[in-house]
């Protein structure tokens, strides 16, 4: 479009302004010289950095090759109040996890650029109105935007969004972010001595497959005898459990009718990317107890009044304690002074006689 060239799709991805000493970032290498190389922060909206010469490596002796226009991951070593950056690469130890967290930033930052083309709008509207809010509730807007995938109103609860951006943002994260397929597996036994024997085996399996359809296509496979196992593929973890489990008691329901034997081995385990989704389980489950303290703090109704006539009342109890307490250490003082005295003089009377 003829327009684009005047839309501005460059912002940086957090709400602070500058990174801080030691924060991690990753650079585009602009230009190598003698003393140094000039970089600039990708995700602080392209802000200049310098790396000096004697923070590349440890070692003096080893030769490190740094590409204009690779990008790079290093630490902060100082932030100029003009806004100038002090880099280093040689105290870049563990990265991995920053790697992941950049990763997770670029895709929100790739949605939001696209949102911008398709409404001609600066991508640093976006990241005004609501993404830079996210992450007061979760630990990267990342984990937001595929919370809304699957709890919208969880996310657009907290926030403020236009109805038009709200419409685009669901169907961008629908397109761009759509999760992976789990597989979803149990292993169980089917045992039969009757008349029927293998023909009641064969029927169970395929009561159960009967329950397959378009979103969850369950497979029943044949491991070795009496070993069978339940197999389906689907991107809701979820539901995809509950009619694994709901497959495996219509296979033990038409076993039993035959007089067979319906054994369970391992209930239905999830294989796949459902670790990464561990953590994100957890935000939402923490944003969702945080809202219900917060209904129960609305919800409480009390008397400040008599709240501070309780409150006095207290505290004029426990000066009288303490008083009480004071009186009586002074009365035990003043009956261990007179015995002592009583005491002194019988010695010095005996003493005399």
């Amino acid at each position: 479009m003829e327009e684009d060239k005047y839309l501005n799709t460059n912002c940086r991805y957090y709400k602070n302004l500058l990174p801080e000493v030691d924060d991690l970032v990753m650079c585009k290498i602009l230009e190598t010289t003698e003393t140094g190389v000039y970089t600039e922060l990708i995700e602080y909206n392209n802000i200049k950095g310098f790396l000096a010469t004697r923070d590349i490596t440890k070692d003096k002796y080893a030769k490190v090759i740094l590409k204009e226009g690779k990008e790079e991951i290093l630490r902060v070593l100082k932030v100029d109040k003009k806004g100038y950056i002090d880099l280093s690469k040689k105290t870049v130890l563990k990265s991995d996890e920053f790697k992941e967290f950049y990763k997770k930033s670029k895709t929100v930052n790739g949605i939001l650029k696209t949102m911008a083309q398709k409404l001609q709008t600066d991508v640093s509207c976006f990241y005004k109105e609501f993404c830079w809010d996210l992450y007061s509730y979760f630990d990267h807007a990342y984990d937001a935007f595929k919370c809304i995938l699957t709890d919208p109103e969880l996310v657009f609860s907290k926030i403020n969004i236009n109805e038009e951006h709200k419409s685009l943002l669901i169907d961008l994260i629908g397109k761009k972010m759509k999760p992976n397929p789990v597989k979803i597996r149990a292993n169980f036994e089917l045992k039969c001595f009757s008349v029927e024997g293998i023909n009641a085996i064969k029927f169970a399996l395929l009561e159960g497959e009967k329950l397959s359809n378009s979103e969850f296509k369950i497979k029943l496979k044949y491991i070795a005898s009496p070993l069978y196992e339940i197999v389906t593929e689907t991107i809701k973890q979820t539901e995809g459990v509950l009619i694994t489990n709901k497959v495996l008691r219509v296979v033990e329901s038409a076993i039993r009718s035959k007089d067979g034997i319906f054994k369970l081995l391992n209930q239905p385990q999830v294989y796949g990317d459902h670790d990464k989704t561990n953590d994100l389980e957890e935000q939402i489950k923490k944003i969702k107890e945080n809202n219900n303290e917060e209904d129960d703090e609305e919800e409480e109704d009390y008397d400040t009044d008599e709240g501070i006539k309780v409150n006095i009342e207290e505290g004029d109890k426990l000066c009288m304690q303490d008083q009480e307490a004071e009186i009586s250490d002074n009365e035990d003082k003043i009956v261990n002074t007179v015995t002592t005295v009583n005491t002194f003089n019988n010695a010095k009377t005996t003493m005399i006689k």
